[in-house]
């Protein structure tokens, strides 16, 4: 288990260094990050290496035990890189071009730039690789941004003549005769900025996919310079998932060591708690068990506004939550808030007077109880019976096009994933090119894009015994092209779900809501065994007509009264359903109690709101989690023998405290 800070020596006199790491030590402090913005120092010109300071930075570290993750530079070219060409800046898709005097300042296309990275990472990695003090390396932070520049153009055009081959392909493929846009030159494709007022949905799609390309090919650049002066440190990126969705993170971690992401559940409001599971999910779903949160919120953070405090246990509990959905690294961001700058309020486990305080007693305090017991509640595999579907094509497609006012890919996304949260059924958030062979069932939210491949694989998934759960706007669109399909909707997946579209309406903002923003017409689960349900329809809604389904759910009121809402269909010796519109949340708590009690899908425990159960490992090692994420205490009853990590008492029932956490064996 990885107990470790981001610590930013350059900041501070070096005369504080052997301060900051005795301090370290006494807290439990195993790893530090370091570099990962520290350019301008590390080469104040052009080929002129000061790595030195660096050099004793680590070793007054390593003195005291704690060993070090270097991260390469290039999130933050210094001043005399962009004097030298300004062009390396990236515009906007406004065709603005950014100014220096933030970071991720820079278009990953540019040549020149490029040879600057080729270079400092290269000399990084002759200087520092096999060095044992090292575990690992970060690439740049948190990769991000599209750019619209000229060289982001030629080599837009680029890819697209490798992609399609020829320019009568593309026309065919786009629809390029709608407004007369066809295509006689490659130089003739534009970038999709504002300057028109719309784009071809086609060449607007294959932009984003270029630009996400662009970024693992920056980042191949980096590891092909980096790699062959390396030991036995592993390699990684700093993801992040909240709020990031212009990268496809399944592509960006394929040629990675181990993947890793920064988690801030408090940034904004209240805290963030499913969202945060979810993102671990992700990781995990990703790269499996093993993540590092390469940053864990350890104070209140901001640039110019701060959001509020971490009340007393937060931090552990977060720290507890990465652990029990399969992470086994915490770095929290950062050692000592930094007096200057852009994030002089984004805090750390240290403020800006440097001497330990009640945030610094609860990472000592985690960092106590990982020597404990680390190694005992981190074993290999979190078990898991369900995935989510997330797929980057899709929400770029409806980043481009939202087809309602009220559709939000990662919100729906997140509606999916609650009702299993909410009774602890555990899932992996993948993408559409993952393994399905190992679950019992499949969201798959909205799934806009869709080929025949994918057809084929969800096809034999279901056949073998799988549950598919389909909802709205799916199967609308071609993958390769963005072209609306010329079949019955759901388009490839009609056979599947058994049911066709025979006509559709927005909620939002249209005469067919009949509650609050979102909201229409009311539907109704069908009774089952467990009850019926209902609610409002939000988003949307699909007229279904059904093939050979049955139906799940009826609208009750508004012009469809009485006809089917939502379908179930068997499909070999599996099952799909498929949602007509969108649910609130209180349904897909229902909806996926009724799945979990039909498929007899084992869930941790039933716990009150608030209160995550999680289960790590399997067997004799398994260890369950419990993270009361509740202001106040909870009683919680436990549904079988289980025995208490900490105390080595047996217990009937539990009491935890607010933000409290307690670790339990069979």
């Amino acid at each position: 288990m990885i107990v470790g800070v981001d610590y930013y020596p350059e900041h501070w006199p070096e005369d504080r260094w052997e301060r900051d790491a005795e301090l370290m030590e006494e807290a439990g402090i195993g790893l530090v990050r370091l570099a990962e913005f520290a350019w301008s120092k590390m080469e104040p010109e052009e080929g002129s290496f000061n790595f030195d300071w660096l050099d004793r930075a680590m070793e007054v570290l390593y003195s005291r035990g704690i060993e070090v993750v270097l991260g390469t530079p290039t999130a933050a070219p210094p001043a005399w890189i962009i004097e030298e060409d300004r062009s390396i800046l990236p515009v906007d898709e406004n065709g603005d071009r950014e100014g220096f005097g933030a970071r991720r300042h820079y278009c990953p296309n540019h040549p020149r730039y490029r040879e600057h990275t080729r270079r400092i990472v290269k000399a990084m990695g002759e200087r520092f690789g096999g060095d044992p003090r090292l575990v690992g390396w970060q690439l740049d932070n948190e990769f991000s941004g599209r750019c619209y520049c000229d060289y982001c153009k030629e080599a837009f055009q680029d890819w697209l003549k490798e992609k399609y081959g020829s320019l009568e392909e593309l026309n065919e493929e786009w629809g390029t005769i709608f407004w007369s846009q066809e295509y006689g030159e490659w130089e003739e494709i534009p970038l999709p900025t504002t300057r028109a007022r719309a784009h071809n949905p086609g060449l607007h799609l294959d932009y984003y996919r270029f630009s996400s390309d662009s970024w693992v090919d920056y980042q191949d650049l980096q590891l092909e310079a980096l790699r062959p002066t390396l030991g036995d440190e592993r390699v990684t990126h700093n993801f992040m998932f909240a709020g990031f969705t212009g990268i496809d993170y399944s592509e960006l971690g394929e040629e990675l060591d181990f993947l890793s992401w920064d988690n801030y559940p408090l940034i904004s409001g209240e805290p963030r708690t499913e969202r945060a599971a979810a993102a671990h999910d992700l990781a995990r779903g990703l790269g499996g068990t093993g993540f590092w949160v390469m940053e864990e919120q350890s104070g209140p953070s901001g640039w110019n506004v701060v959001s509020a405090t971490p009340r007393p246990g937060q931090i552990k509990l977060w720290s507890y939550q990465a652990l029990a959905r399969g992470a086994d690294g915490i770095v929290f961001f950062r050692w000592r808030t930094c007096r200057v700058g852009t994030e002089q309020y984004w805090h750390g486990v240290l403020d800006h007077h440097g001497e330990p305080g009640r945030r610094y007693d609860e990472v000592k305090e985690f960092a106590r109880e990982m020597e404990e017991v680390g190694k005992e509640i981190t074993p290999d595999r979190v078990p898991v019976e369900v995935a989510l579907i997330k797929d980057y094509e899709t929400g770029w497609a409806f980043e481009i096009q939202p087809n309602s006012t009220e559709l939000d890919y990662e919100e729906e996304g997140l509606a999916h994933y609650h009702g299993f949260h909410r009774l602890n059924v555990p899932l992996d958030v993948i993408t559409p090119g993952e393994d399905f062979s190992d679950y019992g069932a499949l969201i798959a939210p909205n799934l806009y894009l869709v080929n025949e491949e994918l057809r084929k694989r969800l096809e034999r998934f279901v056949r073998g015994g799988g549950t598919l759960i389909l909802s709205y706007r799916s199967g609308v669109k071609e993958s390769r092209n963005n072209k609306v399909v010329n079949q019955l909707l759901p388009g490839e997946l009609r056979q599947l779900v058994g049911a066709h579209v025979e006509e559709y309406t927005t909620l939002g903002g249209s005469p067919w809501g009949e509650g609050k923003a979102g909201e229409g017409p009311a539907i109704e689960f069908l009774p089952h065994p467990l009850g019926s349900m209902s609610g409002r329809a939000r988003v949307w809604a699909d007229r279904l007509k059904l093939d050979r389904a049955r139906p799940l759910a009826l609208y009750r009121s508004g012009p469809w009264e009485g006809e089917p809402a939502a379908s179930i269909n068997e499909y070999g010796a599996g099952t799909v359903i498929y949602l007509g519109s969108g649910l609130p949340r209180n349904m897909h708590r229902g909806l996926a109690y009724w799945l979990k009690e039909r498929m007899e899908l084992s869930g941790a425990a039933e716990t009150p709101a608030g209160v995550e159960a999680v289960w790590r490992g399997e067997g004799d090692e398994a260890v369950l989690y419990l993270l009361n994420h509740n202001a106040e205490e909870v009683t919680l009853s436990l549904q079988e023998d289980l025995k208490e990590l900490k105390s080595g008492e047996r217990r009937e029932e539990i009491t935890l405290s607010p933000y409290g956490v307690a670790l339990f064996r069979r």
